[in-house]
């Protein structure tokens, strides 16, 4: 169908940014997890696709994708809050793709996929590089991030905004610029859409940065322990 292809072609880009991502390379060790990391994910993506389901992908899974193809076919796509904004998503997804479970799972590796890069960030930025290499394997490899962000669940996507929204308090943290801290905002918002309780997390998580910066010196972030465990 003209999903699996649409699905095909995101795989392949994938693979471009993974082959070429300067960022992604510069720790080899970090890279091969990375990459295993990837097919882990895409071999879930494949299985659910065109076998499936997973574990964990059952009924919610195959109920967004009945909705999502309801809406697709009326057209009738809308911004909604909750599980509804994910059935939404899908929607204009097959709306302008074509309906497919693959491709569907392939929106979540792309999530899994773009999340790597702020991960990244965070662990320059908390000067955790000795243990990025173990960080990005846990997080890669946990098994629900395995089974729930592989498939047609939000999951993966509320992930990735929590990750860059986390990256870009950071930034605000360190370097004092506003523009971090509303591109902060807006991934804190993205991923708030996605799930109520997510929505008053995300305010919460607004709220203590500006604590956390409120009448602080323009100096450099230092990595202490304590701020480590209040970013995660």
């Amino acid at each position: 169908t003209m999903g699996d292809i649409s699905a095909i072609i995101i795989t392949l880009f994938l693979c471009l940014i993974l082959i070429f991502s300067e960022k992604l390379k510069k720790n080899r060790s970090s890279y091969k997890i990375i990459i295993l990391g990837f097919l882990a994910h895409l071999i879930i993506a494949l299985y659910n696709g065109f076998v499936g389901p997973s574990i964990g992908a059952g009924f919610d899974a195959i109920s967004f994708i009945s909705d999502a193809e309801a809406l697709a076919l009326s057209g009738n796509i809308q911004f909604k809050l909750g599980s509804d904004s994910y059935r939404n998503i899908l929607g204009g997804l097959f709306y302008l793709f074509g309906s497919s479970m693959f491709l569907a799972c392939m929106l979540s590796v792309t999530a899994y996929v773009a999340s790597l890069f702020p991960l990244i960030e965070i662990c320059k930025a908390l000067k955790l590089r000795n243990i990025q290499t173990h960080i990005i394997a846990a997080y890669s490899f946990l098994p629900s991030m395995v089974l729930f962000g592989s498939v047609a669940l939000r999951e993966a996507m509320q992930v990735c905004f929590f990750m860059f929204a986390i990256s870009y308090f950071i930034q605000f943290y360190s370097h004092r610029k506003i523009r971090f801290f509303i591109i902060a905002v807006f991934f804190s918002f993205l991923m708030g859409i996605l799930h109520f309780g997510l929505l008053l997390f995300a305010g919460g998580m607004t709220t203590l940065f500006i604590l956390m910066n409120y009448n602080q010196s323009n100096k450099s972030f230092v990595y202490t322990k304590s701020k480590f465990y209040t970013y995660l």
